[in-house]
């Protein structure tokens, strides 16, 4: 969920500021970047409290968590993004966020569809 909410917010950022946005400013790569980490930065920070005080107990507690796992993630794919639109992007750069890109969107598709056996994964109720 984190990786095409940012994505749709970056695109939303986009036509919000393209008049902003000058011809060979760094704005893509970025965001593409920021797009891609996200989600991993939710998953650390959302299993802190489990690696720290185990199972959740309280439903109120648990979304609270979730937002704030949410939150910060966002917090700190636009730092990322901040600190490096500020520098030109190479090709070894654009090609790496682009294989990146793809390789995610690719398995998140097909994880949507057909889970991996991961335990990430599981429903804990079935087992």
């Amino acid at each position: 969920m984190a990786f095409f909410a940012y994505l749709m917010t970056s695109l939303i950022e986009y036509f919000e500021m393209r008049r902003k946005i000058g011809k060979g400013k760094n704005f893509w790569y970025p965001r593409l970047l920021s797009t891609i980490i996200v989600p991993w930065s939710v998953i650390l920070v959302w299993y802190l409290v489990p690696a720290l005080w185990g199972k959740v107990e309280s439903p109120a507690l648990e979304i609270l968590w979730a937002i704030f796992s949410a939150y910060s993630s966002g917090v700190v794919g636009g730092i990322i993004e901040t600190n490096i639109e500020k520098n030109a992007a190479t090709s070894s750069f654009k090609i790496i966020i682009m294989i990146l890109l793809s390789v995610s969107v690719s398995l998140y598709i097909w994880f949507t569809y057909k889970p991996p056996w991961i335990d990430l994964f599981i429903n804990p109720e079935v087992l």
